[in-house]
């Protein structure tokens, strides 16, 4: 243990550093804090990988790893950890409560080994210290999205001004094609996210579409059935016309029928051409209720292919988008690094499964608009025979005549 110098929070050691993180600088290597006190804004378990040369920690808000005030006996700046040579030393800040290394206060400073728990105050939480070894201790190692937010945790919060905006501005506009390669690849992602996102809300509702015209198909093949049925039954109505009038036609030729024969047959002829009536009645009816089926599937069916249209625009305009940036990738992936080649590697991904999509849309599409086939009932035929049998002269009686019955 030794005594340290005057400690002072810099620039270089902050954003300088952050800067290097971000550009891949050779060598660079970064620890890890390990959390095993829970406290309002860290929970045992839980653990921050820092990428910059120097952080602070305390209740302070500028403080890197931060404490609420719930830890009475940390002080707002209570210690520091630094980059000493290849390693890292811890630096106490407070002067008022102890910074303690493996059980034991630090005077001054001391530099921290892998595995070291560090307590700041005899009853405050604790931290573990990692430091991993080899290719999986080095900066690069981390991927860029969480480069990016560890630097703007760890490099800027103690410069939350305006010149901190600024800064932000700087770094990003300096921190090399390897940063710039993957601020192009966020934009590029929300685009294809949003396409995505859009192709697939449209796939969903071709799909809810075909389910409709599905059951719209049922339903009309439903009323030709009722309307084959209903011309069975009139059929049927009819030929049993026939029987009685014969029926009536002989007992009038018959000297030794009676009058009570004579009326049962005339009744008879009676209610067989009211049967008539009624089934034509329900004929008509079922007539309308298919040719409304009919029509509401032509129009499920024609706003399903404009849906269909649409999706397959979407799905083409989609894959266009990830081979033009594929090739603007490609164009810089020998001088962009690793950021542009695993983007590369993710869009040839997209872009297989975009252009398989495309091939078997057709197919997708006809299994989804799949029905049986419809086939229009000639309903004509229903009542052009009806018409028939009230054009048909019923040689009976003059009895008949005087039913008035229409013809």
């Amino acid at each position: 243990m030794k005594k340290t110098q005057a400690y002072k929070r810099t620039l270089a050691g902050s954003v300088g550093a952050g800067m290097g993180a971000l550009m891949n600088g050779a060598g660079r290597t970064y620890y890890i804090l390990e959390f095993k006190t829970t406290t309002e804004y860290h929970k045992a378990g839980d653990s921050e990988k820092v990428i910059v040369d120097q952080i602070e920690l305390g209740r302070d808000t500028k403080c890197q790893i931060r404490f609420d005030d719930a830890c009475e006996t940390v002080s707002r700046k209570h210690a520091a950890i630094v980059r000493e040579g290849e390693g890292w030393k811890l630096i106490s800040l407070s002067k008022t409560n102890a910074t303690f290394v493996n059980g034991q206060p630090i005077n001054g400073e001391q530099i921290l080994n892998s595995g070291d728990e560090i307590r700041l105050s005899a009853k405050g939480p604790v931290i573990g210290f990692i430091a991993p070894q080899g290719a999986k201790g080095l900066v690069k190692s981390i991927a860029m999205t969480e480069r990016l937010k560890l630097f703007q945790k760890q490099a800027l919060r103690p410069y939350k001004t305006g010149i901190a905006v600024l800064s932000v501005v700087l770094v990003l506009a300096v921190a090399g094609l390897s940063a710039y390669i993957y601020k192009q690849g966020e934009d590029y992602s929300r685009v294809i996210g949003e396409m995505e996102q859009a192709l697939n809300e449209q796939t969903e509702k071709v799909q809810k579409q075909a389910n409709q015209l599905n059951a719209q198909a049922a339903k009309v093949k439903e009323t030709e059935k009722k309307g084959l049925e209903i011309l069975n039954e009139f059929n049927r109505a009819k030929d049993s016309l026939t029987l009685v009038q014969k029926e009536l036609g002989k007992l009038k030729n018959v000297s030794g029928a009676t009058e009570t024969q004579l009326k049962l047959a005339e009744e008879k002829v009676l209610k067989a051409m009211q049967s008539l009536e009624e089934i034509r009645t329900k004929g008509l009816a079922e007539s309308e209720a298919q040719k409304m089926a009919k029509a509401s599937y032509d129009s499920i069916q024609a706003e399903m292919q404009e849906e269909y249209r649409i999706m397959k625009e979407k799905n083409e305009a989609y894959v266009a988008t990830l081979e033009g940036k594929l090739k603007e990738l490609e164009s810089k992936s020998e001088t962009a690094g690793e950021e542009a080649t695993e983007q590369i590697n993710t869009l040839k991904g997209q872009l297989d499964a975009a252009i398989e999509k495309i091939k078997t849309l057709e197919e997708e599409r006809e299994k989804a608009i799949k029905a049986d086939s419809i086939e229009k009932v000639n309903e004509e035929d229903i009542w052009k025979t009806w018409e028939d049998v009230l054009k048909a002269k019923i040689d009976t009686t003059e009895y008949l005549d005087a039913l008035n019955l229409p013809v």
